[in-house]
Protein backbone atom coordinates (compact mmCIF):
# COMPACT_ATOMS: atom_id res chain seq x y z
CA UNK A 1 0.00 0.00 0.00
CA UNK A 2 1.41 3.51 -0.94
CA UNK A 3 1.68 6.08 1.38
CA UNK A 4 -1.23 8.07 -0.09
CA UNK A 5 -3.07 5.10 -0.10
CA UNK A 6 -2.89 4.91 3.80
CA UNK A 7 -3.74 8.53 4.18
CA UNK A 8 -7.00 8.28 2.35
CA UNK A 9 -7.63 4.53 4.35
CA UNK A 10 -7.14 7.27 7.55
CA UNK A 11 -9.58 9.65 6.49
CA UNK A 12 -12.01 7.80 5.50
CA UNK A 13 -11.58 5.86 8.99
CA UNK A 14 -11.52 8.88 10.51
CA UNK A 15 -14.69 9.89 8.24
CA UNK A 16 -16.74 7.21 9.10
CA UNK A 17 -15.82 7.46 13.29
CA UNK A 18 -16.85 11.31 13.21
CA UNK A 19 -20.38 10.79 11.12
CA UNK A 20 -21.30 7.93 13.49
CA UNK A 21 -20.15 10.26 16.95
CA UNK A 22 -22.57 13.23 15.28
CA UNK A 23 -25.12 10.81 14.74
CA UNK A 24 -25.49 9.74 17.97
CA UNK A 25 -25.20 13.83 19.15
CA UNK A 26 -28.34 14.35 16.76
CA UNK A 27 -30.40 11.05 18.34
CA UNK A 28 -29.58 12.20 21.41
CA UNK A 29 -31.03 15.84 20.80
CA UNK A 30 -33.97 14.12 19.88
CA UNK A 31 -34.30 12.06 22.59
CA UNK A 32 -34.12 15.07 24.84
CA UNK A 33 -36.97 16.98 22.58
CA UNK A 34 -38.61 13.50 22.67
CA UNK A 35 -38.90 13.96 26.71
CA UNK A 36 -39.02 18.03 27.38
CA UNK A 37 -41.58 18.73 24.60
CA UNK A 38 -41.01 20.79 20.75
CA UNK A 39 -39.04 23.86 20.59
CA UNK A 40 -39.71 27.01 18.93
CA UNK A 41 -37.92 30.16 18.39
CA UNK A 42 -39.80 32.85 19.40
CA UNK A 43 -38.80 35.18 16.61
CA UNK A 44 -38.41 33.39 13.42
CA UNK A 45 -40.94 30.83 14.27
CA UNK A 46 -38.87 27.80 13.37
CA UNK A 47 -39.70 24.70 15.95
CA UNK A 48 -37.54 21.36 16.46
CA UNK A 49 -39.74 18.31 17.69
CA UNK A 50 -38.27 15.16 18.03
CA UNK A 51 -40.22 13.35 15.18
CA UNK A 52 -38.61 16.22 12.72
CA UNK A 53 -34.99 15.93 14.37
CA UNK A 54 -35.01 11.95 14.53
CA UNK A 55 -36.57 11.37 10.81
CA UNK A 56 -33.64 13.46 9.90
CA UNK A 57 -31.02 11.54 12.05
CA UNK A 58 -32.81 8.48 10.83
CA UNK A 59 -31.53 8.75 7.09
CA UNK A 60 -28.32 9.81 8.42
CA UNK A 61 -27.89 6.93 10.08
CA UNK A 62 -28.66 4.97 7.06
CA UNK A 63 -25.88 6.92 5.27
CA UNK A 64 -23.44 5.88 8.06
CA UNK A 65 -24.18 2.15 7.79
CA UNK A 66 -23.76 2.38 3.84
CA UNK A 67 -20.39 4.14 4.78
CA UNK A 68 -19.29 1.25 7.16
CA UNK A 69 -20.78 -1.43 4.85
CA UNK A 70 -17.74 -0.10 1.68
CA UNK A 71 -15.39 0.34 4.58
CA UNK A 72 -15.45 -2.84 5.50
CA UNK A 73 -15.16 -4.50 2.11
CA UNK A 74 -19.04 -4.98 2.37
CA UNK A 75 -18.98 -7.97 4.94
CA UNK A 76 -21.73 -6.21 6.52
CA UNK A 77 -23.31 -3.14 7.80
CA UNK A 78 -21.25 -2.68 11.15
CA UNK A 79 -24.80 -3.45 13.34
CA UNK A 80 -24.54 -4.13 16.95
CA UNK A 81 -25.14 -8.01 17.55
CA UNK A 82 -27.82 -6.61 19.51
CA UNK A 83 -29.67 -4.40 17.34
CA UNK A 84 -32.35 -7.15 15.96
CA UNK A 85 -35.01 -7.49 18.67
CA UNK A 86 -36.59 -10.63 16.75
CA UNK A 87 -39.92 -10.51 18.46
CA UNK A 88 -40.62 -7.18 16.71
CA UNK A 89 -39.43 -7.53 13.54
CA UNK A 90 -41.48 -10.73 13.23
CA UNK A 91 -44.64 -8.76 14.00
CA UNK A 92 -43.43 -6.27 11.55
CA UNK A 93 -43.23 -9.02 9.15
CA UNK A 94 -46.53 -10.55 9.71
CA UNK A 95 -47.95 -6.73 9.43
CA UNK A 96 -46.19 -6.54 6.27
CA UNK A 97 -47.62 -9.44 4.88
CA UNK A 98 -51.48 -8.93 5.95
CA UNK A 99 -51.19 -5.66 3.86
CA UNK A 100 -50.25 -7.80 0.82
CA UNK A 101 -50.49 -7.52 -2.24
CA UNK A 102 -52.39 -4.06 -2.28
CA UNK A 103 -50.95 -2.76 0.75
CA UNK A 104 -54.18 -0.73 2.02
CA UNK A 105 -53.65 1.67 4.74
CA UNK A 106 -50.42 2.66 3.37
CA UNK A 107 -49.89 5.72 5.72
CA UNK A 108 -50.03 4.05 8.91
CA UNK A 109 -47.63 1.44 7.65
CA UNK A 110 -45.03 4.06 7.19
CA UNK A 111 -45.16 5.22 10.44
CA UNK A 112 -44.99 1.69 11.59
CA UNK A 113 -42.00 1.18 9.15
CA UNK A 114 -40.42 4.43 11.03
CA UNK A 115 -40.97 3.43 14.63
CA UNK A 116 -39.13 -0.20 13.53
CA UNK A 117 -35.96 1.52 11.87
CA UNK A 118 -36.00 3.98 14.39
CA UNK A 119 -35.76 0.96 17.27
CA UNK A 120 -33.13 -0.46 15.05
CA UNK A 121 -31.13 2.85 15.35
CA UNK A 122 -31.27 3.01 19.24
CA UNK A 123 -30.43 -0.21 19.55
CA UNK A 124 -27.45 0.44 17.54
CA UNK A 125 -26.10 3.50 18.67
CA UNK A 126 -26.74 2.71 22.77
CA UNK A 127 -25.97 -0.73 22.83
CA UNK A 128 -22.00 -0.22 24.14
CA UNK A 129 -20.44 1.23 27.42
CA UNK A 130 -22.25 3.91 29.76
CA UNK A 131 -24.42 4.43 26.80
CA UNK A 132 -27.60 2.26 27.98
CA UNK A 133 -27.47 3.76 31.54
CA UNK A 134 -27.76 7.57 29.39
CA UNK A 135 -30.93 6.26 27.32
CA UNK A 136 -32.16 5.26 30.47
CA UNK A 137 -31.94 8.84 32.41
CA UNK A 138 -32.98 10.25 29.50
CA UNK A 139 -36.53 9.12 29.26
CA UNK A 140 -37.10 8.02 33.03
CA UNK A 141 -35.93 11.60 34.25
CA UNK A 142 -36.52 14.34 31.75
CA UNK A 143 -39.95 13.85 30.97
CA UNK A 144 -41.16 15.60 33.96
CA UNK A 145 -39.70 18.65 32.57
CA UNK A 146 -42.57 18.01 29.49
CA UNK A 147 -45.20 18.31 32.74
CA UNK A 148 -43.83 21.29 33.92
CA UNK A 149 -44.02 23.24 30.72
CA UNK A 150 -47.17 21.66 30.40
CA UNK A 151 -48.63 23.15 33.81
CA UNK A 152 -47.10 26.34 33.47
CA UNK A 153 -48.96 26.82 30.16
CA UNK A 154 -52.22 26.23 30.99
CA UNK A 155 -53.07 25.74 35.03
CA UNK A 156 -57.07 25.00 34.14
CA UNK A 157 -55.64 21.17 33.34
CA UNK A 158 -55.43 21.30 37.31
CA UNK A 159 -59.07 21.69 37.52
CA UNK A 160 -60.12 17.91 37.09
CA UNK A 161 -61.92 19.03 34.05
CA UNK A 162 -62.03 16.11 31.01
CA UNK A 163 -62.42 19.76 29.09
CA UNK A 164 -58.94 20.72 30.10
CA UNK A 165 -57.02 17.67 29.11
CA UNK A 166 -53.06 17.54 29.41
CA UNK A 167 -51.20 17.96 26.56
CA UNK A 168 -49.22 20.94 26.12
CA UNK A 169 -46.10 20.63 24.83
CA UNK A 170 -47.33 17.26 22.79
CA UNK A 171 -49.96 17.51 20.08
CA UNK A 172 -53.27 15.58 22.30
CA UNK A 173 -53.56 14.61 25.60
CA UNK A 174 -53.09 10.94 24.38
CA UNK A 175 -50.01 11.38 23.17
CA UNK A 176 -49.21 12.93 26.25
CA UNK A 177 -50.51 9.95 28.19
CA UNK A 178 -48.95 7.30 26.36
CA UNK A 179 -45.18 8.37 26.52
CA UNK A 180 -45.89 8.87 30.63
CA UNK A 181 -46.91 5.46 30.21
CA UNK A 182 -43.41 4.46 29.16
CA UNK A 183 -41.60 6.90 30.74
CA UNK A 184 -43.25 6.57 34.65
CA UNK A 185 -41.67 2.23 34.83
CA UNK A 186 -38.32 3.77 33.22
CA UNK A 187 -38.01 6.33 35.87
CA UNK A 188 -39.20 3.42 38.60
CA UNK A 189 -36.19 1.72 37.18
CA UNK A 190 -33.40 4.66 36.97
CA UNK A 191 -34.66 4.99 40.67
CA UNK A 192 -33.90 1.31 42.32
CA UNK A 193 -30.65 1.75 39.79
CA UNK A 194 -29.14 5.07 41.38
CA UNK A 195 -28.04 6.60 44.39
CA UNK A 196 -28.17 10.82 45.75
CA UNK A 197 -29.05 13.34 43.69
CA UNK A 198 -29.76 11.49 40.94
CA UNK A 199 -32.43 9.15 42.16
CA UNK A 200 -34.22 12.37 44.30
CA UNK A 201 -34.28 14.23 41.22
CA UNK A 202 -36.36 11.49 39.67
CA UNK A 203 -38.29 11.10 42.55
CA UNK A 204 -39.41 14.12 41.84
CA UNK A 205 -39.84 13.73 38.37
CA UNK A 206 -41.96 10.61 38.86
CA UNK A 207 -44.20 12.84 41.21
CA UNK A 208 -44.93 15.00 38.20
CA UNK A 209 -45.43 12.32 35.63
CA UNK A 210 -47.88 10.07 37.17
CA UNK A 211 -49.44 13.85 37.67
CA UNK A 212 -49.14 14.51 34.19
CA UNK A 213 -50.78 10.60 33.81
CA UNK A 214 -53.52 11.47 35.95
CA UNK A 215 -54.90 14.79 34.19
CA UNK A 216 -54.36 13.80 30.51
CA UNK A 217 -57.63 11.68 31.11
CA UNK A 218 -56.12 8.53 28.85
CA UNK A 219 -57.87 5.67 29.79
CA UNK A 220 -55.67 4.11 27.37
CA UNK A 221 -52.79 5.51 28.25
CA UNK A 222 -53.83 4.59 32.05
CA UNK A 223 -54.22 0.92 31.44
CA UNK A 224 -51.13 1.11 29.08
CA UNK A 225 -49.11 2.30 32.10
CA UNK A 226 -50.37 -0.25 34.46
CA UNK A 227 -49.67 -2.71 31.80
CA UNK A 228 -46.11 -1.82 31.59
CA UNK A 229 -45.50 -1.27 35.30
CA UNK A 230 -47.18 -4.97 36.27
CA UNK A 231 -44.46 -6.29 33.35
CA UNK A 232 -41.63 -4.45 34.34
CA UNK A 233 -42.38 -6.07 38.06
CA UNK A 234 -42.15 -9.49 36.55
CA UNK A 235 -39.01 -8.57 34.90
CA UNK A 236 -37.39 -6.79 37.52
CA UNK A 237 -38.11 -7.99 41.36
CA UNK A 238 -36.60 -4.66 42.94
CA UNK A 239 -38.98 -2.50 41.21
CA UNK A 240 -41.98 -4.43 42.65
CA UNK A 241 -41.95 -2.19 46.21
CA UNK A 242 -42.15 0.59 44.08
CA UNK A 243 -44.71 -0.66 41.41
CA UNK A 244 -47.22 -1.57 44.55
CA UNK A 245 -46.60 1.92 46.08
CA UNK A 246 -47.55 3.20 42.80
CA UNK A 247 -50.23 1.09 41.72
CA UNK A 248 -51.90 1.83 46.12
CA UNK A 249 -51.05 5.54 45.35
CA UNK A 250 -53.19 5.05 42.46
CA UNK A 251 -55.77 3.34 43.64
CA UNK A 252 -56.26 5.64 45.93
CA UNK A 253 -56.63 8.85 43.82
CA UNK A 254 -59.12 6.90 41.76
CA UNK A 255 -61.08 6.01 44.23
CA UNK A 256 -61.18 9.43 45.88
CA UNK A 257 -61.39 12.00 42.94
CA UNK A 258 -64.57 11.35 41.17
CA UNK A 259 -64.02 13.28 37.83
CA UNK A 260 -61.45 10.50 37.55
CA UNK A 261 -63.23 7.75 38.87
CA UNK A 262 -66.55 8.55 36.53
CA UNK A 263 -63.76 9.01 33.81
CA UNK A 264 -62.62 5.25 34.41
CA UNK A 265 -66.35 4.30 34.57
CA UNK A 266 -67.23 5.38 31.55
CA UNK A 267 -65.29 2.13 30.14
CA UNK A 268 -68.33 0.27 31.13
CA UNK A 269 -70.72 2.92 30.20
CA UNK A 270 -69.38 5.08 27.67
CA UNK A 271 -72.29 6.95 26.87
CA UNK A 272 -71.75 10.12 29.17
CA UNK A 273 -68.61 10.47 27.96
CA UNK A 274 -67.61 14.04 27.21
CA UNK A 275 -64.55 12.61 24.93
CA UNK A 276 -66.80 10.35 22.66
CA UNK A 277 -69.74 13.43 22.35
CA UNK A 278 -67.25 15.85 21.13
CA UNK A 279 -65.84 13.08 18.58
CA UNK A 280 -69.52 12.22 17.34
CA UNK A 281 -70.13 16.37 16.93
CA UNK A 282 -67.31 16.87 14.88
CA UNK A 283 -68.17 13.80 12.67
CA UNK A 284 -71.56 14.92 12.46
CA UNK A 285 -70.27 18.35 11.17
CA UNK A 286 -68.28 16.97 8.71
CA UNK A 287 -71.16 15.31 7.05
Amino acid sequence: MTAIEADGSKISARLVEWWGKGVFAFLCFSILLLAVGRFEFPLSGARFSAWSVSRTTFFFWLIWKILIWFRLGRRNLGLNKNSFPLALLAFFAVVTASLLPDFHEADDYRYLFFAVMHCLMVLDLFAEGERPKLLLLFLGLLPGVLVIRGILYNPSVLNFSLVNRFGYPLAHANSAGLLFAMSIPLALAVIASQKGWVRGVTLASLAAQFTGLIFTYSRGAWLACLISLLGISLIESRLRKGVFALGLLGLVVFVAVAPLRNRLMTLVNPTPDEAIEGRLRFMTATH
